[in-house]
């Protein structure tokens, strides 16, 4: 069963000829990584385990525990996705972004998303 989902792109639904864009497979994989990380943990009320606390770390000083605890909360989002393969990730933070790159279940080549820190 292929799963499918509407698009999004910096929260506004696209459209694609007056209809509601769709999105599957690697694609979607990576919609839905980049909105649980982005999005704080405990606040969708269909899981209370979707989502990151990435967002508490804003505005604090750039300290080394900062940066563990990121990829910490990376880690979780990736390990509780049964999408991509255990273990199978890198994640490398600079002072702009964040670049966050993982295998997906059956393909070869990894995916890598990357967030911009603003």
């Amino acid at each position: 069963m292929i799963m499918k989902d509407l698009q999004l792109i910096d929260d506004d639904l696209v459209i694609d000829t007056d209809d509601p864009a769709i999105i599957s497979d690697v694609d979607l994989l990576v919609q839905d990584i980049y909105n649980q990380i982005r999005i704080f943990h405990y606040s969708w009320a269909l899981d209370f385990m979707y989502g990151s606390h990435i967002t508490e770390y804003v505005n604090m000083p750039d300290e080394p525990i900062k940066l563990v605890e990121m990829k910490n909360d990376i880690v979780a989002v990736l390990r509780r996705d049964s999408r991509i393969v255990k273990d199978s990730w890198q994640i490398e933070i600079a002072d702009d972004s964040i670049s966050v790159k993982f295998l997906p279940v059956g393909r070869k080549d990894p995916v890598t998303l990357t967030l911009e820190v603003q």
